[in-house]
């Protein structure tokens, strides 16, 4: 026999083997599946077991991983408490905070965590209560330092923090002197915490004057709905229209890119508007993100931007160079039908020179926040003109918005918990600094004041 008829002869009997092996062997194919169901049983017992074993054995690994954290969380606060301990034992702080009532109590609180920090922080009701060795002064009641001359008699002090932002001239006047006298060495801080109520303020201001918010509120309450525009089924002409401004497109001027302008600026683009600033030097704060879309200008080109805006949005301290900054001349160069919001002092407008644009119809709405006139006492406060010279309250209510300067929401829940947060966030990083250099309370919404421009 040939090799290659041998070769297909002993293929042919290895197919034959294996088909018998799986066709004529029947107990040896049950005794493969008998045998793979038994270790398919065993494997979901084993799974059932371990799921049942499983939550305990979780349990057991989350209180061990707890315990462990509590252990670093203990080690890392004795090792924490330690070093300001060590720290602060030769630098402890005298704090005196001398502030509203409504906001005492809050203050109170943190006392405790203070003194941990070596701050041993003093809440007074009066000033005649402010200890002679206080060495930083925290005061929103101006008024006093300038009825006594509290702050000489303070010969350890350091530094005085004013939790607002805007500083009245006569205060400025008085911590500058006193700075002089110490010959410079006198720290002075202002709080930024209600920035974003008042540029939210501003921006409520802004809408309701282009919408004509009033006008439409009070035509509705007495069921008029012609300010909708749109004409009756029995009407053979629609009724006059309830003029309202459309902000995208519009040209907005921001005078002031500080905490206020800046959030302001950066809201208005979201609406499509084309922002334009201005600020002492021409750039933007590094302290505050400007969007890049807000072109920036330098403040003595006020002039030459005011024809391009269909609104004005003043965000200005009061100072030598702002006051009466909006004349009869600078709102004589708005276009026809301008608004002008002011969020930042009163007298940056002139009284005299808005009331005539309102009246000439110079300008559409004048929306304010801040005033000519304020109340000094209760008793007047009840019946206060807001302006010094003019009745607004004459006009008609689209060309005016009155609003008793509520934009720093002072009094409210919220503006309280920043003013508490402010303040402590300060205290803390000036106790936990490696200085004793003052300038470390300059922290977050508490900034350095510039006495001689006000803010």
């Amino acid at each position: 026999m040939m090799k290659d008829q041998v070769l297909a002869i002993l293929g042919r009997k290895k197919q034959v083997v294996v088909m018998e092996t799986v066709v004529e062997s029947p107990d040896v194919v049950r005794h493969y599946i008998i045998g793979i169901s038994l270790l398919v049983s065993i494997f979901f017992i084993c799974l059932l077991g371990l799921e049942a074993l499983a939550p305990p054995v979780r349990e057991g690994i989350k209180k061990r991983d707890t315990l462990d954290e509590k252990d670093k969380l203990s080690l890392k606060n004795k090792g924490v408490r330690k070093k300001i301990l060590a720290v602060d034992k030769n630098r402890k702080k005298k704090i005196a905070c001398w502030l509203s009532t409504k906001v005492l109590s809050s203050v109170t609180k943190e006392r405790l965590k203070l003194a941990d920090l070596g701050i041993e922080l003093t809440v007074v009701r009066e000033l005649s209560q402010v200890p002679l060795d206080t060495q930083i002064l925290i005061t929103n009641e101006s008024c006093a330092f300038e009825k006594e001359d509290i702050l000489s008699a303070l010969e350890k002090l350091e530094a005085v923090i004013i939790p607002n932002a805007g500083i009245p001239q006569s205060l400025l006047s008085v911590l500058a002197k006193e700075k002089g006298r110490r010959e410079g060495n006198l720290y002075t801080f202002n709080s930024h915490h209600n920035a974003t109520a008042t540029a939210e303020m501003a921006i409520t201001l802004t809408l309701a004057a282009s919408k004509r918010i009033t006008t439409a509120d009070d035509q509705l309450r007495t069921g008029d709905w012609r300010g909708r525009g749109l004409p009756l089924r029995d009407g053979p002409m629609p009724p006059p229209v309830l003029e309202q401004v459309i902000m995208d497109g519009q040209t907005v001027l921001i005078l002031g890119l500080g905490a206020v302008g800046s959030r302001v600026a950066n809201v208005l683009t979201a609406f499509g508007t084309n922002v334009l600033a201005t600020t002492r030097t021409g750039k933007a704060s590094k302290k505050y993100y400007v969007s890049p879309a807000v072109k920036i200008f330098s403040g003595s080109e006020i002039m030459d931007l005011l024809p391009r805006a269909q609104i004005v949005i003043v965000c200005l301290p009061l100072g030598p160079d702002t006051s009466g900054l909006l004349n009869r001349k600078a709102l004589a160069r708005l276009p026809s039908g301008a608004i002008v919001v002011n969020v930042g002092r009163g007298p940056v407008v002139d009284e005299a020179a808005v009331y005539e644009a309102l009246t000439t119809d110079s300008i559409a709405c004048y929306a304010s926040d801040v005033w000519w006139n304020y109340p000094k006492s209760w008793q007047q406060a009840c019946n206060s003109s807001p302006a010094k010279f003019h009745d607004f309250s004459t006009l008609p209510r689209h060309k005016i918005l009155f609003s008793p300067h509520r934009g720093g929401a002072i009094g409210t829940r919220d503006n309280d918990r920043r003013l508490i947060t402010a303040i402590t966030t300060s205290l803390t990083n000036y106790a936990l600094s490696s200085t004793d250099n003052p300038s470390a309370l300059a922290t977050g919404d508490i900034t350095p004041l510039d006495l001689d421009v006000g803010y």
